[in-house]
């Protein structure tokens, strides 16, 4: 919701509860108001009665034409006939003298003047009124004390002038004065909504010119700052505020920019910088990766050549005193050109030249030609490699020698870590589109925390005894494995000791294809 449509909702819902209870207070108001008046007219009448019984009582009653005679009134009976004469005339007003166990009923007294007597008499009040309704007519109901003054003595000897022997009651119509206090009521009310949508609308307008418009400015003024724009600025002339808050605005704005212009050419610096020291990282990489390349290169050509001058000396010195010094020979020549090989292989596999050539192959032919070639290390040290050729043919689009010395590397890692008398398994299975190779070993296992480092280079396990191999074997393995678009993954066998190194290559078949690809 909006900033406006926010600010006119809080309006209307507060000059409406202001107005509920302005109305409540001006009914309350009027109720009061309208009971005071009719009060106040019935005390006027309970006086003009009360003053006419003493006339009366003075000249000890009065009397009246009455069917060619003279008939006696006294104060009781002015006001019953009064009574009566207001009902034929239809007089707005009714006036009764109410007395307790009265003898005539025309003086018996009803609930209200019931209440009224035994109030006046116990002294808890002066007078009684209330509005009650008579044929769902609102009728004001007065009662005050009938007391006997001194000039009542003519006719009621004996009485005490203080005593409250009744009351006399005064009944009103109500109806055309609630009436006008209702459309009274109804007049403020037309008045009150003429003028709250005169205010709302004049607020409106003023806040649409001085709040909500110079907001709009400003939101799209930021909106093109965001959109990098920054030569944009604001000017808000509603008022002194808002002129303050513009300067402020178009100072931040300015401030913006030349701190954006400065983080600009200290970011086109950085990145020339970045860029120079890149091509200085670049160069120095490209020449480590010559370097090796170079020398394990050059160094396999004298290395070719010492196992070959150790060739002919084998054959011509056979005797035992030589052989043993062939056999040194021979072993750490073999060591040291699996060494130059290895190295040669990482910076191929980090250069991106490693060369492969795919061809259709039965994978587990290249899985015996890999333990044919590791069987030699096992026997030696004890330790049995288990593997079951498939029922059915595994064919799979590989680089034989490549993927061949993956799985060998992995077969040594496996046998670096068995104990002697254990066993090393291989197997094959084909899920889906992939091909799972397995090599699991039964040694001390791989914590999780060294399981991301194994095929880091030259990462060597806290538990690998030095001289072991340079900590490629992996690192190849995995290279190896990636060019081919798989993956080597480690988990921990369901059950038993150790841990399970799995290549998962995809299942590529190209139909008619034997050849290099």
């Amino acid at each position: 919701m909006r900033l406006g449509q926010k600010i006119f909702i809080y309006l209307v819902t507060g000059f409406v509860l202001m107005g509920v209870i302005f109305f409540i207070w001006l009914q309350n108001v009027q109720h009061t108001l309208v009971s005071e008046q009719l009060r106040n007219q019935a005390a006027g009448i309970y006086h003009y009665i009360i003053l006419t019984r003493q006339w009366i009582s003075g000249y000890g009653g009065i009397y009246v034409q009455h069917e060619g005679g003279f008939e006696r009134i006294t104060p009781s009976g002015f006001i019953a006939e009064l009574s009566r004469y207001g009902q034929d005339k239809h007089l707005p007003y009714m006036v009764k003298v109410a007395v307790p166990n009265a003898s005539n009923p025309l003086h018996a007294p009803d609930v209200f003047e019931t209440r009224a007597i035994d109030l006046l008499q116990s002294g808890r009040a002066r007078e009684v009124w209330e509005v009650e309704r008579v044929k769902g007519m609102p009728v004001f109901r007065y009662g005050a004390p009938l007391v006997f003054q001194t000039e009542c003595q003519t006719c009621h000897a004996g009485l005490k002038t203080s005593d409250v022997m009744g009351a006399i009651s005064i009944s009103l119509p109500a109806t055309a004065i609630y009436n006008e206090v209702r459309q009274n009521i109804f007049q403020f009310f037309g008045i009150f909504l003429c003028v709250l949508a005169v205010f709302l609308g004049l607020a409106w307008t003023i806040l649409r010119f001085f709040v909500l418009s110079p907001l709009r400015q400003l939101a799209s003024t930021a909106g093109h700052i965001q959109n990098g724009e920054l030569d944009v600025r604001v000017d808000l002339n509603m008022s002194e505020e808002w002129k303050t808050v513009s300067r402020s605005f178009n100072s931040m704005v300015a401030a913006l920019t030349n701190q954006q212009r400065n983080l600009e050419k200290e970011v086109r610096r950085a990145v020339s910088e970045l860029e120079s020291a890149y091509q200085q990282l670049k160069a120095t990489e490209q020449y480590r990766q010559d370097f090796f390349a170079n020398i394990t290169h050059d160094l396999k050509t004298p290395i070719t050549a010492i196992k070959g001058a150790q060739g002919i000396l084998a054959k011509r010195l056979s005797d035992s005193e030589h052989a043993t010094y062939l056999e040194i020979i021979q072993r750490n020549t073999e060591k040291l050109l699996k060494m130059v090989k290895d190295i040669l292989a990482c910076a191929k596999i980090e250069s991106g030249t490693l060369e492969i050539h795919k061809r259709q192959e039965d994978i587990a032919e290249v899985l015996e030609d890999a333990i044919l070639m590791i069987m030699p290390v096992a026997w030696e040290k004890g330790v049995e490699i288990r593997y079951e050729v498939p029922e059915t043919p595994v064919y799979l689009m590989c680089d034989r020698g490549l993927l061949e010395q993956a799985v060998t590397n992995l077969l040594s890692n496996a046998l670096r870590f068995s104990p002697t008398g254990a066993s090393v398994d291989v197997g094959i299975v084909k899920k889906g589109g992939q091909v799972m190779l397995t090599v699991r070993d039964y040694g001390p296992g791989i914590p999780e925390d060294q399981r991301g480092l194994v095929f880091e280079k030259f990462f060597r396990r806290p538990n690998e005894k030095a001289g072991e191999g340079m900590g490629l074997g992996l690192a190849i393995a995995r290279g190896i494995v990636a060019a081919h678009g798989g993956a080597i993954t480690i988990s921990t066998p369901e059950q038993g000791s150790g841990c399970v190194f799995t290549i998962i290559l995809p299942d590529e078949k190209i139909e008619g294809s034997h050849g290099t690809c």
